[in-house]
Formats: structure tokens, sequence, C-alpha cells
């Protein structure tokens, strides 16, 4: 079994940036995201992920979300 942990803060303000860029692309709304923690264990066959993050939006950006989902 294959562990993966991304600890450095640097890597991690790299990835929050990426998957907020990611949101922003997708959606259209500015979200800020902090990655706290980031695990992924490998078995030959799958991978399981652990994911901890701390996430911002404002209030209109939420109403939009919400409205595009229903």
């Amino acid at each position: 079994m294959d562990d993966m942990f991304i600890e450095t803060n640097f890597m991690r303000a790299l990835i929050s940036k990426i998957i907020e860029r990611a949101i922003k692309k997708k959606t259209g709304n500015s979200v800020g995201i902090d990655l706290k923690e980031f695990r992924v264990k490998f078995d030959g066959s799958k991978a399981k992920a652990h994911i901890c993050i701390d996430a911002e939006i404002n209030k209109e950006d939420i109403l939009s979300l919400t409205k595009s989902i229903t």
C-alpha cells in the first residue's frame, strides 16, 4: 500500500489555487479555498482520498449556486 501526503504550505496553497480556478471556470463564482490536509492511499486497484478544506464564499455567489442546482 502506497501513501501520498501533501504537507508543505507551498503545495497546499498551490493546490488550493488550482481548485479555486477550476470552480471559477466551472461555475463563474469566486470561492476561497484553504486546503488543510490531503492524503491518498493506493492499494493496487483503487485509491482512497482524505481531503480537509475550508471554503469561503459570499452570499450572492452561494445563492446563485443553489439556484443553478435546482
